[in-house]
C-alpha cells in the first residue's frame, strides 16, 4: 500500500490575527485531500511545498468562519491559474449557497467543474475517487460533520478520522476503529464547562474518544490560544491515551501501513 502522508497546515482556534487556522492536507497517490480552508490556507499550502492544482476534493465540517474563510481566495487562485481539473467539495447545508453567493458577488467563476455534496442527513457515506467517506454529525452549535476517510489498496486498509468542534460524542457507533484520529481538543479539562458553552471538548475528552475507537495515534486538534503551554494538552490526554500529540502547524505524518 502506498503510504499516506498528512500535513497539518493550521491547528489553533481562532484568534486576531492569525496564521494558525483549521486546516489538513492528506495525500495518497496522486490525490491531494483538503480538510477545512481556515483563512490564509493557500499561502500555507505553499509554504508546505503543495500545489493548490493538485487538490481534487475538500471536505468542509461547518460554516464558521475559522474552518471556511479560506475556501474562495483559493478557489479564485486556482481558477487564475488556469488550473482545469475538476474538483469535488463536500460540506453541510449552506456549502452550495456560501459557493453560489460569493460567485456572483465577486462577478467570478471559475474555469473547472465544481461537484457539490451538501450533507443533510445525521450519518451517511460517499465513495469519491475510489475513497470512502463516512460522515456523521456533531455536537457543535452550528451544523457540524465529522469524517473518516478510508484508503483501500491490495486488500489493506487506512481509516483516518477528522473530527472538529464537537461536545464529547460516542464515535465507535458509527465510525469503528480509526488508525489515526483528530479530535477537537479546544479546552483544558479545568475548563470544561466553558468547553460545553462553546460547544468544545476537552484534551481528555479527545483522549477518550480515541481509546473508544482503538485509534493507534491522537492529534490534540484546535486547541485554544488562551493556554501558553502545549504541553498541559498532551499530559491531560495521555492520562487516558499515551499516544497522544498536539496537532501543530506544518507538521508532517507519513503513514506506511
Amino acid at each position: 500500500m502506498n503510504p499516506i502522508m498528512i500535513v497539518v497546515l493550521g491547528s489553533k482556534g481562532p484568534y486576531a490575527g492569525s496564521d494558525d487556522l483549521p486546516s489538513v492536507v492528506i495525500r495518497f497517490g496522486k490525490r491531494v485531500i483538503l480538510l477545512d480552508a481556515g483563512e490564509g490556507v493557500q499561502h500555507r499550502l505553499l509554504n508546505a511545498g503543495l500545489s493548490i492544482a493538485k487538490i481534487s476534493l475538500i471536505l468542509i465540517t461547518h460554516l464558521h468562519g475559522d474552518h471556511v474563510l479560506g475556501l474562495i481566495p483559493l478557489l479564485q487562485s486556482r481558477s487564475l491559474s488556469n488550473v482545469k481539473k475538476g474538483l469535488t467539495i463536500v460540506g453541510p447545508t449552506g456549502i452550495r449557497e456560501y459557493l453560489l453567493t460569493n460567485f456572483k458577488l465577486l462577478r467570478f467563476a471559475p474555469c473547472f467543474s465544481i461537484r457539490i455534496y451538501e450533507l443533510q442527513n445525521g450519518f451517511g457515506d460517499l465513495t469519491i475517487d475510489n475513497i470512502r467517506i463516512k460522515y456523521l454529525r456533531v455536537n457543535h452549535d452550528v451544523d457540524t460533520y465529522g469524517y473518516m476517510l478510508s484508503f483501500h489498496e491490495r486488500n489493506r486498509c487506512v481509516n483516518i478520522c477528522y473530527v472538529t468542534d464537537t461536545r464529547p460524542i460516542s464515535l465507535s457507533k458509527y465510525f469503528g476503529k480509526c488508525n489515526l484520529l483528530i479530535h477537537d481538543a479546544t479546552f483544558l479539562s479545568y475548563d470544561k464547562d466553558l468547553a460545553n458553552n462553546y460547544g468544545h471538548s476537552t484534551a481528555l475528552d479527545a483522549a477518550k474518544a480515541a481509546k473508544e475507537v482503538n485509534a493507534d495515534l491522537l492529534l490534540l486538534f484546535h486547541t485554544s490560544p488562551r493556554y501558553d503551554n502545549d504541553a498541559l494538552f498532551e499530559e491531560e490526554a495521555r492520562r487516558i491515551f499515551m499516544y497522544s500529540y498536539v496537532a501543530r502547524r506544518y507538521m508532517k505524518l507519513i503513514i506506511k501501513p
